[in-house]
C-alpha cells in the first residue's frame, strides 16, 4: 500500500512544482526505512513522498536554519530524481542557490496561510 494512502494524506497543493503535489500525513506511517509522521509534507510525484518536510517555521527565524541544517543532511537523491526535482523547481521559478531553502520557503508559504488548492 502506498504511503499517500496509509496516511490519509490531504492536498495542500496540487501543483506546488510540476508533476509533484504539496500533501499533509493525517496519520503516522512508516514503510521500510521511509517515515511519513502526521502533521508534516510530502512531496509527492506518485503515491510516496519524494521528501517529507516538517512543519516549517518562519524563514526568518532562527528555527527555520536550524531545520535546514537538519533536513540537508537528509536530502540526497539518485541523478535520475534529483534531476526531476530540479526541473520541476526551475520550471516554478527556481533559478539559482540552495534548492532546500527554496522548498522550504515555498513549503512555508503554502502552509502557514493555510492555503489548498
Amino acid at each position: 500500500m502506498c504511503m499517500q494512502c496509509m496516511t490519509a494524506a490531504e492536498t495542500i497543493d496540487q501543483d506546488f512544482l510540476p508533476g509533484y503535489a504539496l500533501m499533509i500525513a493525517m496519520e503516522n506511517s512508516a514503510v521500510g526505512p521511509e517515515e511519513w509522521p502526521k502533521g508534516h509534507y510530502g512531496l509527492v510525484k506518485i503515491n510516496n513522498p519524494t521528501f517529507v518536510f516538517p512543519p516549517v517555521p518562519d524563514p526568518r527565524s532562527d528555527e527555520f536554519l536550524e531545520l535546514y541544517h537538519q533536513l540537508s543532511e537528509q536530502f540526497f537523491f539518485p541523478p535520475e530524481i534529483g534531476g526531476a526535482l530540479i526541473a520541476a523547481a526551475k520550471q516554478a521559478g527556481y533559478e539559482k542557490g540552495l534548492l532546500l531553502l527554496w522548498l522550504m520557503e515555498r513549503v512555508f508559504d503554502k502552509t502557514a496561510k493555510g492555503k489548498r488548492t
